[in-house]
């Protein structure tokens, strides 16, 4: 494992592909910090041979969380688990719903869940075409570059309303 990451994209671990998250980055390559990790399920179906960028399907739990805590910037699908991640280290929440009508998730909860939570915190960004993501990263700057940055989840109360809103 690496000491340090320019960008770590997740899928997280369902067996539905998200080629479409994945081919949006890939897409984005030339503008994201260096290197690139990207666990992805399926990667074989879309592993190209791209400088600075490696594929992996599976990390560990220890490895999956200092993935976050090493990287630049993260991005990843919409799970709970990855938002709080991010929020837990103090990285803007940069995300893509899955999409039932994709056949990428069961049902559009994700999409819900990107409402909600960019109702209750500033730092999330949510995209779903390659020129949101370009936007984005072109806006990144400001967020990565503030000194003595306080992590966003300094407290528990969005994990709170996440529960809450999960009925959990």
């Amino acid at each position: 494992m690496r000491d340090s990451l320019g960008t770590f994209v997740t899928v997280g671990n369902m067996p539905n592909s998200f080629l479409r998250l994945i081919d949006i980055v890939l897409e984005n390559v030339s503008v994201l910090p260096k290197p690139i990790l990207i666990q992805c399920i399926n990667h074989h179906k879309v592993s190209r041979n791209i400088e600075d960028v490696e594929f992996v399907e599976h990390l560990n739990e220890e490895e999956y969380q200092k993935c976050f805590s090493i990287s630049k910037i993260v991005i990843s699908h919409a799970g709970v688990g990855s938002i709080i991640n991010c929020l837990k280290v103090g990285k803007p929440v940069i995300i893509m719903p899955r999409r039932q009508i994709f056949g990428e998730h069961i049902n559009d909860h994700q999409v819900e869940l990107c409402e909600y939570i960019r109702s209750k915190v500033d730092f999330v960004f949510v995209f779903n075409t390659s020129k949101d993501l370009l936007s984005i990263i072109k806006s990144y700057d400001l967020y990565i570059s503030v000194e003595n940055y306080i992590p966003l989840f300094s407290n528990v109360h969005i994990a709170a309303d996440l529960k809450k809103y999960l009925n959990l």
